[in-house]
């Protein structure tokens, strides 16, 4: 993640540097530390909290599973568990601001909100922060 440009960053991540960092300290203490040893057989040290920020930001905007969690070293097997876990500790830290659906309920609703404040072109949707469309697997 390093590697980009300030822009390259902010296209791949839609946050800029210092605002993806704040919400990397907010949920770090709940997101460290985790190993990258699961039951699907994944070996390796620790995965730290930006990788788990920045693969769920991939992922929810589209990406494919294998490709994010080649790029932000993570096996398949333990690439979902992160991104859940990204997701409760976001609704847990930023529910004042924010909140991921959670159950077929609020997802149903959701998208329901969507498509009747956006229209038919938006079934499906269930949540768009910034232009950002999220893709809920």
């Amino acid at each position: 993640m390093g590697k980009y440009t300030d822009r390259q960053f902010k296209q791949r991540y839609c946050l800029d540097r210092a605002t993806f960092q704040e919400v990397v300290d907010k949920i770090r203490p709940s997101l460290e530390p985790a190993a990258r040893t699961n039951p699907g057989g994944c070996i390796g040290g620790l995965i730290p909290a930006e990788l788990k920020l920045g693969g769920t930001l991939r992922f929810l905007a589209g990406s494919k599973n294998l490709d994010v969690a080649d790029l932000h070293g993570m096996c398949e097997a333990s690439f979902f568990s992160h991104v859940y876990a990204v997701i409760d500790t976001i609704n847990l830290h930023f529910d004042h601001l924010m909140r991921f659906p959670t159950t077929q309920e609020e997802l149903e609703e959701a998208e329901r909100k969507m498509t009747d404040n956006w229209g038919q072109n938006f079934r499906g949707v269930v949540a768009a922060l910034d232009g950002l469309v999220v893709k809920i697997p």
